[in-house]
Formats: structure tokens, sequence, C-alpha cells
């Protein structure tokens, strides 16, 4: 479930008080300090742009982004915003042919309402001490005309050195992490990064080595780029190595052909650990089957049980221990960079994507969280 659509369902007013709970106790100051105790120097927040230039259906987004940000300063916590759009990533850019494979058109007026996007969130934000980044745009598709994305990233750069000359400028790689793409691009301008999202959770089932060994090689592909060109951040990876997680690609939605193993079944949360009393659908109801919207593979509830990663598809007896020897493989792979970001701090039942159920049971070593100073 997007943004866009929640409050187009919702309305306005019942969406926004929905959200207003939502962002008071999902993100809240003991969170944050217990990243900071963590090693965490550094906190990733998306941004919508229907935030910084509103427009229906949305109203009242930025009180969450300014609270934390507050916090974020106490604690001595570096800030990187990035973009988010209600929109699916191919239809960023314009209009995509399915049947042709390319765009028959560009929407330089989506292009053009980002670019001032980017203007209103440097000018609200340029002052704060905490934040330090900003990325214009997360996961452009990976068939956005190259061309059109990297005018779009130059123009949103020279907007920031204009306005907020100390900012850091990250750009994401659209999912084209290579030197064909990126090595002779913004080559001599400085305060930039290339973002890299390494995430195992769709690819194709393996065994443990094969998962072992694409971690490790990691290393070496994100050492190569920064030798060639410029910064490397992995602004999002996590332990995940299958699609079972709840919601993972949407709302009761995953991907055709998704997941490809087993999936694990533990109990739901009954009551909402964030929500509160009185809303709709809580607390859930442990006797009624899986509840429309439907859609393509398993990632609903049913009869109490929600999906979360396999815990036998590697055939292990011991799957904690397989999970931490996993998870150190992958952190001696993005600690070569400048940076990283685990997704995510916090969630309901996946310990695989939590950094918090990851540290709390020992398969994130606090020793080994040390992001590397910019």
């Amino acid at each position: 479930m997007d943004t866009y659509t929640f409050c187009t369902a919702l309305g306005k007013e019942e969406a926004n008080r929905q959200l207003r709970i939502h962002y008071e106790n999902w993100v809240t100051e003991k969170d944050i300090g217990a990243l900071a105790a963590a090693g965490i120097n550094s906190l990733r927040i998306p941004v919508g742009d229907w935030m910084f230039n509103p427009y229906e259906p949305f109203s009242g987004c930025t009180t969450g982004v300014a609270m934390r940000t507050t916090v974020s300063l106490t604690l001595h916590l570096k800030r990187l915003l990035f973009e988010h759009w209600p929109i699916r990533q191919a239809e960023w850019a314009g209009t995509f042919d399915v049947e042709n494979h390319n765009y028959s058109s560009i929407n330089y007026s989506n292009l053009n309402h980002s670019i001032v996007v980017v203007e209103a969130i440097i000018n609200r934000y340029k002052g704060h001490k905490a934040v330090m980044e900003i990325e214009p745009v997360n996961e452009p598709w990976e068939l956005t005309p190259i061309k059109v994305l990297k005018e779009y990233y130059w123009k949103s750069y020279k907007r920031v050195k204009a306005l907020a000359l100390l900012w850091k400028f990250i750009i994401h790689d659209s999912f084209r992490f290579g030197l064909a793409f990126w090595a002779d691009f913004l080559r001599g301008c400085p305060d930039i990064a290339l973002d890299t999202h390494i995430y195992q959770a769709w690819n194709s089932p393996g065994t443990i080595e094969d998962f072992f060994s694409n971690a490790c090689q990691q290393k070496y592909v994100i050492t190569k780029m920064e030798d060639a060109m410029m910064p490397v951040i992995v602004g999002e990876w996590s332990i995940g190595t299958d699609n079972c997680a709840m919601w993972l690609n949407g709302f009761n939605d995953n991907l055709p052909g998704f997941p490809k193993v087993q999936c694990h079944m533990v109990d739901c949360p009954i009551n909402s650990t964030y929500l509160g009393d009185g809303f709709p659908g809580t607390p859930l109801d442990e006797t009624k089957p899986i509840q429309g919207p439907y859609s393509t593979g398993m990632c609903e509830p049913s009869f109490g049980k929600c999906p979360v990663n396999s815990q036998s598809f590697f055939h292990q007896y011991d799957d904690a221990a397989l999970t931490r020897a996993l998870t150190l493989k992958k952190l001696n792979g993005v600690a070569v960079g400048h940076g990283w970001y685990f997704w995510n701090f916090k969630t309901e039942i996946h310990y695989k994507v939590e950094f918090f159920g990851l540290g709390s049971s020992g398969r994130i070593p606090q020793e080994r969280v040390k992001v590397p100073q910019r």
C-alpha cells in the first residue's frame, strides 16, 4: 500500500489522523537513541515530493521528519534525505511502452517538478546541522533513459552546490552498478557518491555457499567502482534471502513467480504494536483466511499466521548461526565503501530485515557495526 493510495482511499483527514499516530509511535526518540548507542552515525530518511510541494490527497506530512531531524542533532547523527514519488518507478520519467520496451515520451513536467522539490528540501534544511546529504530520487527504474537521468542529476547537483555548498550529493545507480554507466559522470565534482542497493532476496534459489560467495564478492565490485570513479554508499542491504517477508513487494502483493521457496509461518501480531486501539482490522481476526484484495504469490496473513523468511531452505539445523555467518560476510563486503544503511531498523516480525532484531540476538555483533567516516 503506497501512501498515495492510502490517502486516496481514506481521505486526507482520516489518513492524516492514522499516519500521525503511526509517525508518533513507529520511529521514536528511544529508537533513534538505540541506533546511536549501537554505533550507527547516519540515518537515511525517505521524503515524498508531496511533503514539500503539497497536492491532493496529502496533508500535513513534514511533522515526523522535523521531529526526527531534531532528535538526530541532539544525538549527533547525520541525516541523508532521499526523494520518493507516489507513482511507479517507470512512470516518473515518462510513458513506458511495454510492448516495444522503451519510452514513448519523456515527462519533463515530472522532472522539472522534482527539481522544484529538491530546491524546497534544500531551502528547508540547509541550515540544519544534522542534515548533510541529499539523494534527489530513490531507485529510478533501470530502463529510465540514462541520458535523461544524468541530466536530472546534474541539474539537482547544481541546485545543491548553489544553495547548500557543504552538503554531499548522492546519486542512485538506477540498478546499473557498472563503470559503463557512471565512469565519467560528475568526474572532478566534489562531494558526490554513488548509492547502490544490494539485496539477495530477489536472487534465484541456490545453496548457502552461493549466497556466501555472492556476499563476499561485493567487496571487490565496490572497491573496483571506488577506485575508478567515486565513493560508493550501500544505501540499502539486509539479510533476507527470499521474498517471503509479508508485503515486501506491496500490500497483499508479490512479484509474479515469487516467493520461490517454502516460507516459514509465524504468529501474526494480533494487536498492532504501533497503531493503538480502534483501527479497522485490529485486532486481527485469527479465524479468517486470506482477505482481499487478492494478488499473486503468498504474502498475506491467514488464520492468524504470517509468512516470514524461510528457515529451512538451506537445510540448516541452526538458522541463527547461519544468519550470523551471512551477516558477517555481508558486513565485510559493504564495509569497504564509504558507508552503508541497513534496511530496515525495525519490523514487527521479520528479524532478517530488522537491525534491532539482528542486533539484540547477536547476529550483528556491535563491535562490527563501525560505519566509515566520510
